[in-house]
């Protein structure tokens, strides 16, 4: 779909997940879950935004 903009987003959103799993304490780990979910969502807003300036 957007391969330059998944690119340019992954390897932040990535390193920043791999941080919390090793700062994180045990309990606090489900929050990485949230890592995965934040990046789709700022993916897909910004396709659905640029796309809207196309029109």
């Amino acid at each position: 779909m957007y391969s330059k903009k998944y690119w340019l987003l992954m390897p932040p959103f990535f390193l920043f997940g791999l941080l919390l799993l090793v700062v994180l304490p045990v309990e606090k780990r489900p929050f990485i879950f949230w890592v995965p979910l934040i990046f789709w969502a700022v993916y897909y807003g910004w396709g659905k935004r640029g796309r809207k300036n196309e029109d």
